[in-house]
């Protein structure tokens, strides 16, 4: 039978390649878990917008009464009321006007 030479790895390169993957997967780790909170932020902010613009779309004068109630209920619980970077609601009702001032600052300003 012939003899294969140089066949084999040598023990050093293995050692490499295992501490290669293990620098690899510490390194994508790193940047999923440190780019999230900034990407469920994003999303919060978009949809805080969306319903933000639903609202002053049916009470332009920024009353908050009567249509925009089920809006701002859902404006309450989906985005304002949520502690990102401490919550802007109040624990009244979800037709707090507050709340719903505070939250949509932009589209009905004081």
């Amino acid at each position: 039978m012939a003899k294969l030479k140089g066949m084999s790895l040598p023990l050093e390169t293995v050692v490499l390649l295992i501490l290669a993957a293990v620098v690899l997967a510490a390194l994508l780790g790193f940047f999923l878990g440190t780019f999230t909170p900034a990407q469920s932020k994003i999303d919060i902010l978009k949809k805080q917008s969306s319903l933000c613009q639903q609202i002053f779309s049916a009470d332009p004068q920024c009353k908050y009464a009567g249509a925009v109630i089920p809006l701002a209920t859902r404006l309450k619980s989906e985005v304002c009321g949520k502690p990102t970077d401490g919550p802007i609601c109040s624990s009244k009702g979800a037709d707090d006007p507050y709340c719903i001032k505070g939250c949509c600052s932009i589209f009905c300003p004081s």
